[in-house]
């Protein structure tokens, strides 16, 4: 008898430590695939973000007490700004004990990202047997995969958010603590994470049948939110929450577009859905009917407004979108329990998000969605029947590797997006600032970071002082950039290569990866031979009043 004991001792230990070494495993995985990433160039946002860090090294109770030209001209960071200030605080923390390297900055991004893997595993443990599954299909997704390259604030938000879900699945006091604190963290990186209050809320009185004084703690982040209102009102003249949520309802855009475009984003950002079709045969006849209902209201909504020449692959990703709601309704039919609402209106809020109340679809906007919509997948297969669980899973394995593969393209044609600008600002804006000390651009993003870091300064629309002989750098992809209403003459125009089939961001191959204001599609087939070109005039002469 003792010996039979001390043998189940030696099985289980083993297994108890595979069980423990699996979040490790995702985690390293999400590393290594995020190596080669490294030593990317800043993009997009994270120049913003990197400005506010900036900002709390010189101020550290004043994040956004600053004017800056971040929108065509110098304006006070409490109006440009739509974040709340947290991911900034990470950044000049990062910046204050390792210096300004992209490299250590995306080191740390990149342990956040891994550290975001090992939640989803473990919380998937709690919800089907084939954790890592799930958690693979979410890290293998253009939108986890290419978002966790930048340093913006999407990747420190799903981290916190991961962890208050992970919290609040038990049933104890401290952890229910746990998850509002943890959730105050979350909604002080991005807005969108107060979201886990009413989240958390109904799936624990769903779960649980009861009350509990300690579900007080997960008004924690409804206390945050009002403290730091009124401290932006108190130092910066507006309460930041509203004012964020001000510039989404008041920026004008087209509803039944949207409507359309975050389904195609919703299927391109995911991917795996792309290679899943063949999964809705499994479908009940009244799931295939409703499909079929849903796909032609997309196309109603969106298919006008889209550019022929990219129609088909947007109608694929749209489709691709339908399919993931079906299968989390198939989900939710086949166990509709409380695990299986937590998991559904996680994942139709973020839709809806994306869909009535932000200002633009983009793949970090789906972001949230990615691992809910992977874990009700898992789920469902588990609760086939006979030998379809075992076949479909396989083929679910066979899609991970293909969205894998299509994730690491979209992500090397990010990094050489972002790098071309790094690369023409340090050579060729360097060569010219030797001979042409006044330099001045249009643009932001990535770009502005590193204009900004060689000296030159951001074109004031609404009023800039030139002088004969100074040089303004145009680049070609880009944000805000308007047509400079003075006599100049073309000095150097450069275009960086792309070597790759695709665009992430482009008006001309209808790629808005970062905003669907670019195009209606994550991305495309790319319709220009360059990933970005750059374009220096010098100024000829102004008028006396130096306009």
């Amino acid at each position: 008898m003792k010996r039979h004991k001390r043998a189940e001792k030696e099985e289980a230990g083993p297994a108890q430590l595979s069980r423990l070494s699996r979040p490790w495993l995702a985690g390293l995985i999400t590393l290594a695939i995020l190596a080669p990433f490294l030593n990317k160039a800043f993009h997009l946002d994270d120049t913003a973000f990197l400005r506010d860090a900036r900002q709390i090294l010189e101020a550290p109770l004043r994040p956004y007490d600053y004017e800056w030209n971040w929108y065509r001209s110098p304006q006070s960071r409490w109006v440009t700004s739509n974040n709340p200030p947290l991911n900034a605080y990470v950044l000049a923390a990062v910046s204050a004990a390792a210096g300004g390297r992209e490299f250590v900055f995306h080191a740390v991004y990149a342990v956040m990202a891994a550290g975001c893997a090992a939640l989803m595993y473990l919380i998937a443990q709690s919800f089907c047997r084939n954790a890592f599954l799930a958690a693979a299909l979410t890290v293998a997704s253009p939108a986890f995969l290419v978002s966790a390259g930048n340093v913006m604030a999407e990747i420190p938000m799903l981290g916190l958010w991961l962890l208050s879900v992970y919290l609040c699945l038990h049933p104890d006091g401290a952890r229910l603590w746990g998850a509002g604190a943890a959730a105050s963290a979350a909604v002080m990186t991005k807005y969108f994470a107060a979201a886990l209050v009413p989240l958390l809320a109904v799936y624990f009185l769903y779960k649980h049948r009861r009350w509990t004084v300690h579900l007080a703690g997960l008004l924690m982040p409804v206390a945050m939110l009002v403290l730091w209102s009124w401290y932006s009102k108190a130092h910066g003249g507006v309460i930041h929450p509203l004012s964020a949520a001000s510039y989404a309802v008041e920026t004008t855009r087209d509803l039944r577009q949207q409507t359309a475009n975050t389904m195609a984003f919703l299927g391109g950002t995911l991917a795996w859905p792309l290679f899943l079709f063949p999964l809705a045969i499994r479908l009940r006849p009244a799931g295939l009917a409703a499909g079929a209902v849903l796909v032609g209201a997309v196309l109603w909504l969106g298919l006008g407004r889209v550019p022929e020449d990219i129609r088909g692959l947007w109608i694929v990703m749209a489709a691709g979108g339908v399919v993931t709601a079906l299968f989390a309704a198939a989900s939710w039919r086949a166990r509709p329990d409380a695990d299986s609402a937590l998991l559904v209106l996680w994942l139709g809020g973020t839709i809806a998000f994306a869909m009535f109340f932000n200002w633009t679809v983009a793949a970090r906007v789906i972001l949230p969605a990615a691992f809910p919509s992977a874990l009700l997948l898992v789920r469902w297969l588990e609760s086939m029947e006979g030998g379809g669980a075992a076949y479909w899973t396989s083929w679910l394995k066979v899609a991970v590797a293909l969205t894998l593969g299509l994730s690491f393209l979209l992500a090397l044609v990010d990094l050489r997006h972002a790098n071309a600008s790094r690369t023409f600002v340090e050579t060729t804006v360097r060569d010219l600032k030797r001979d042409h000390p006044r330099i001045w651009f249009s643009g932001h993003w990535g770009f502005q970071y590193y204009m900004e870091r060689e000296g030159a300064g951001p074109f004031n629309y609404q009023g800039q002082d030139l002088a004969a002989g100074d040089l303004i750098v145009m680049p070609g992809i880009n944000t805000n950039v308007r047509k400079i209403q003075v006599p100049m003459q073309p000095v150097t125009q450069r275009a960086f290569p792309n070597p790759y089939p695709f665009h992430l961001m482009s008006p001309t191959s209808h790629a808005g990866f970062y905003s669907s204001l670019y195009g209606p599609a994550p991305f495309g087939f790319s319709k220009e031979d360059y990933i970005d070109q750059f374009a220096v005039y010098r100024v000829t002469h102004v008028a006396p009043e130096g306009r």
